[in-house]
Parts: structure tokens; sequence; C-alpha cells
């Protein structure tokens, strides 16, 4: 199946939105959609479908709904869902039905508005963009709550308010899909992430993901043993874990909760006082705090235990959104498979437990250093540009270089470590206690002096990349009052006072805008300084109902999003040009089955895997795009990995 923009007449339109059985144990505010799906609870009440704008159909009882998807034929048809990932997901492993094309509302509200939407819940797009009789009323679906057998008043009842759902998102689609037809790739960005999760092929391995888990658990179990801590207790309870710290002769740092407003204790990953105590001259008061990172940290034997469950009940639905939850400028990954592959870093060990199934080549290809190559590019680092153009040059090696007064040809590992570190934090403003925290991330050690030195070394080396970010800083200041500044970015990326969400954003050259709801001046009283700092509005969105978050904006934050939006907008052109090439000349059984950060991932059919298929797919990772023709690309390509963590990419 290609993923395109194509048009779809209303004949070839379908819109479903299933109903089914949940109590207060068995639903979705508690489980996973994978989870729910394939749970021997599962009972599907009816299925609402609407052809086109006809009025729509209600289907009662799971048997009649297996018998109508049994004689419909889903070729050169699209199949319109609100969540769209559910109704797909029940299709496919419920009732046997493969290789539809699905079009989610929710994704396509995603792409298009970002987090100026409070909720992309059916309600919440219901009551922005459609009349009121088409607005959710949840009367009918609490009538049913906890009831495998129905009435046939209830029935009635549940079908009219399906009826409403199916009708709404049709609505919801033709508004979206009447903007989102001018950006192609992102149509095709919404197909291609629904149809991961609802035809998953990858599998997942049990030994290794077991063995993982227990590996976690024995891990944890030596940090606690190497500090000064005699339980896990003390460990993850924020009260004694401060009391231990006194012990010590360490104050517990605090902070204002953003939530309550309230005096908190600061031992988050992101309250920098904490995590610079990882480095605290009394080896007992740093081993400490090491040991609560590591033990608070869970989401390894997490996911590690959760990937098992899931492959004890069929393939993995890989679960990527097509915008982050802050603004749109990354994708994100989400639960509803499980687990979040976006967490699954380059040296995630859950990685080797991902593996195709029989039959097939996995093939991994990243589009190598794509950030650093956009940052240098936007800014006009004109000459690094160019060097760029050469694949033997390695600027994390070149830059070491300097920092250590050694030829290129004489930095160490450690050394271009310290050199990669450099260029991808700083280039995005981080300062010295930023990048020292970021480089411990990562294993490497620096005082603080190494850090500032390399910091000043680093801006005076790039001195376009801070340019540029006082310029976005100074059309950041211009967008507050509603004006629009120019740069010499403009062919990529320029200011929007007004953008389609009705916020102040950046607009892009190939894809929806960047928003930056409510973006104001804003004096924190947390802080006590009086200090003027702009922000704008963000959406918490879990389990309950969302929650507004102040996100804090600057010059080098807003070059940063328009650096990860551009390398989005490249990347999924290649993996869905990759994807087409795979379907159209190698084998139309080819699959795009994930894609995580920089990096696409496909299944190729053994039989049909050739020799003109490397070199193919590096040619569409390395050219630039028509807009930008003077961007230097590369990639790491591997035709044959055993398993995903094997890659050579």
């Amino acid at each position: 199946m290609s993923y395109t923009s194509k048009v779809f007449t209303d004949d070839n339109t379908w819109t479903f939105d299933y109903e089914t059985y949940y109590d207060d144990e068995y639903s979705l505010k508690k489980m996973s959609v994978e989870e729910y799906v394939r749970d021997e609870r599962f009972l599907c009440h009816g299925l609402s479908i609407k052809r086109g704008a006809r009025p729509s159909i209600w289907i009662a009882g799971h048997d009649r709904v297996q018998r109508l998807l049994r004689t419909l034929k889903f070729e050169d048809k699209v199949v319109i869902g609100q969540n769209a990932k559910f109704d797909g997901f029940i299709t496919h492993d419920v009732f046997g039905v493969k290789g539809v094309r699905w079009r989610d509302t929710m994704a396509m509200a995603a792409g298009q508005y970002g987090n100026a939407l409070q909720s992309q819940a059916l309600w919440y797009l219901a009551q922005q963009f459609l009349p009121k009789h088409l607005q959710k009323d949840s009367a009918s679906l609490m009538d049913v709550k906890g009831q495998r057998v129905l009435t046939e008043a209830q029935m009635q009842a549940l079908g009219v308010y399906a009826a409403r759902d199916t009708d709404s998102t049709y609505e919801l689609y033709k508004i979206f899909y009447g903007v989102l037809k001018q950006f192609p790739m992102e149509m095709g960005l919404v197909e291609m992430t629904t149809a991961m999760f609802t035809d998953p092929m990858l599998e997942l391995d049990p030994l290794v993901l077991d063995a993982l888990y227990r590996s976690e658990v024995a891990e944890k179990q030596v940090m606690l043993d190497s500090c000064v801590a005699e339980s896990f207790k003390q460990i993850r309870s924020n009260g004694q874990f401060a009391a231990l710290l006194a012990t010590l002769g360490v104050e517990a740092p605090k902070k204002i909760s953003e939530v309550t407003n309230k005096e908190t204790w600061a031992f988050a990953k992101t309250d920098r006082s904490f995590m610079d105590m990882q480095l605290h001259e009394n080896p007992l008061v740093s081993q400490l705090v090491r040991a609560r990172i590591r033990i608070k940290s869970s989401i390894e034997e997490t996911r590690a235990k959760s990937y098992l469950e899931v492959s004890s009940r069929g393939a993995w639905p890989v679960d990527l959104n097509v915008s982050g939850a802050r603004t749109t400028h990354r994708m994100s990954g989400g639960p509803a498979g499980g687990g979040n592959p976006q967490n699954l870093g380059k040296k995630s060990p859950l990685r080797r437990a991902i593996l195709p199934p029989p039959g097939y080549r996995l093939v991994v290809c990243d589009s190598a250093n794509i950030e650093l190559r956009i940052a240098m590019r936007l800014a006009g680092e004109i000459d690094v540009v160019a060097r760029m153009a050469d694949p033997a040059f390695d600027l994390y090696r070149t830059f070491a270089s300097h920092i250590y007064n050694v030829a290129v040809g004489d930095v160490t590992d450690a050394q271009r470590t310290v050199g990669k570190v450099a260029c991808l934090s700083l280039q995005y403003g981080s300062g010295a206690d930023r990048f020292r925290w970021t480089a411990f991330s990562w294993g490497v050690e620096l005082t603080m002096e190494e850090c500032e030195r390399i910091v000043a070394m680093y801006r005076a080396a790039f001195g376009h990349i801070e340019h540029a970010w006082d310029t976005w800083g100074h059309v950041m200041r211009m967008l507050e009052r509603g004006q629009i500044e120019d740069t010499w970015m403009g062919d990529v990326a320029w200011a929007m006072p007004k953008t389609i969400a009705g916020c102040p954003g950046v607009g892009l050259v190939d894809g929806p805008p960047i928003t930056y709801p409510n973006l104001r001046r804003y004096i924190d009283p947390s802080e006590g300084t009086g200090r003027q700092q702009y922000v704008y509005d963000t959406w918490t969105r879990g389990k309950g109902r969302p929650s507004r978050k102040i996100s804090r904006l600057w010059g080098s934050k807003i070059f940063q999003h328009i650096c990860q939006s551009l390398a989005k907008t490249i990347v999924i052109g290649q993996v869905l040009e990759t994807h087409e090439y795979l379907v159209t000349e190698v084998s139309p059984q080819s699959r795009t089955v994930m894609t995580v950060h920089d990096e696409g991932v496909w299944l190729v059919p053994e039989t049909a895997v050739s020799d003109d298929m490397g070199p193919r797919i590096t040619e569409i990772f390395t050219k630039p795009p028509d807009w930008w023709l003077d961007l230097p690309l590369d990639c790491d390509l591997d035709l044959n990995a055993p398993t995903y963590g094997d890659a050579r990419t």
C-alpha cells in the first residue's frame, strides 16, 4: 500500500465507530489499546458505519459485524476513524481484516493544530468545530457500562450514540482534510503511523525481554547495596531520602510545584540542583543520589515487563503520534502498544528484543546527523556545510581536536565523544552547567571550568549559530506584540503572528506550522526576582483530563524547534519515498513498521531482497529536498539486521 494524499470519492470513503464492552476494571482508562482489544473479555456490541455523506448504519452484535466485514471490499477505499488505531486494531486483530487504509481524525487534528488544542478527543473536537447537534452525548454509553448482554432498547440507544460519533468524525475529517491536503507528506504520515499500529508485524523476543527484566531488578539491588540507604523505601520515599541526605550534612533541594504552587522536594531529573549532586565532593552523597536516580528510573524495567506481556499476545503494534505534546515540531510515541517506541535510544537493550517475522528481512536506515546538518545550514555556517558534503569529514572529531589542541588524527574515542556532546547540545544554546549535566548523562565527567571553556570555544567557532539564536529571540518578542520580523532564514521558516490554530508560531516550508499558544510575557512568582520571561501554554494529556502547563521560550529554543521540525520533514519524506520504492519496485508485501527519531525501519520479504536495494535507499536518504538543494545529507544503512538492536546505524 502506498501512503499518499489521494482524494477518495464519497462512494469510496467509509467512517467506522465500534462500540465495545467495558466496566470499571476492564477499560481503556486502565489498559493499553493492545491489552484491551486482545483481552478475553473483549466484546463488540456493534459497529456504526457511514458511506460518504450518507446516513450512518448501525450493525448490532459481534457476529453480525463479523459477517459484514467479511463481505466488504477494502481495495481502493479509505476508512476514517476518530482514534483510528483503536478501530483499526479491532478490525485487524479481532475480525481478521488486513490491509485497510485508515485516516485518523485525531492524528489529523494533532498534525494541523498541534498543542493549540486542549484535547484531541472527539468530544472536544466536536465542541470546537461542529454544530451542537453533532456534539458528543455520553449518556447512552454510560447506560451500558458493565453489561455484556444489552436489551433491545439499550442496543438501539447505543446505535444512536454511535451514529452521532460517525457523523461527527466524518464532518471533522472534511474540515481537517481541507487543510492537510496541502501537505501530502503529512497525510502520508497519518496513514503510515496508523498502519504501523493497526497491521502490526514486528515480533518481540520473550527470552531477551525476560533476561532484561531480571537484569534490571538485579542492577537496582546492586545500586542499593552501594549506598548508605538500607532499603528501597528509603530511596524511593521523598521524605526518607531527604532525611538520608541530612544525615550526610546536605540539605535536600526544594522548589515550588507548578501543579500545587506549594513548596516540594526538587528530586526530578529536570531539577538541576538535584542532578548536580551526582558530582558532589562527598562520595557518599554522590553515590546516594546516583542510586536514587537509577532505582527510581523504572523505564527499562517497566517496558521490559510490558513488552514481555505483549509478546505473549501477538505481534507488536507500534504506537507513534504525528506530533509531540508540546509543539508540532517532533513526532512522539504513545503507550497504546505497550510501550513508547520513541524511548528506544541507540543504546537501549530493548532493541535486541525487536525481531522481523519469519520470511522477512529487517532494513534500517538512519539519516546521519540530520539535526546538526540542518542547524549549520539554517544558521549560515557555510564553511562547515561545505565540508560536511565530504562523507569523510567528521565535525565531532574536528571540534574535539580544537578542544584538546591535538591533531584530528590523534583524537581519541573519548575525546570525540566530548566533541559530539558539545556539537549536539551547544547548538541549541546550552550553558556550561547544562552542558556539564548533558555530558555526564553520556558518561563523561567534566569540571565546570572545562565546560565553560568548551562553551566559549563553541560560540567563538560557530558565531552564526549564536546569531541565529539572537535573531529568533528578536522574532519572538515581535510575535508577542503581533508583529512580523523577516529573517535570512525565511526560505524555510518564517514568523506567523497568527497560524491556522489562531496563535503565534513559525511557518515551515513543507509542513504545518510550529504553534505557541498564548505567547506572552510572564514573571514567575516562585523565582522572587521579578525577571520577565516569555512563555506559552502546553497541555499535559494522560488518562485523566488535560491540565495546562506553562512552557518557557527563548530564541535558541525556537531555533531548536525549527531544526527538529525540518529534520522531521526531511526524514519522513525519506521514509515515505523508501516505502514507495519498496512496495512498487521490490515487493508489494514490503512494510514500513517503525520510525524512531531519525531512523526508518522496514520489513522486506527475504525472497525479494536484491543487490539494488542498498544503492537505491542510499540515494533516497542522501538526496536533498527540492527546497534546500545545498543541504548535504548522509545515511547509515543496514539491509539485514537480525534484530533492531543489531542494526549498524
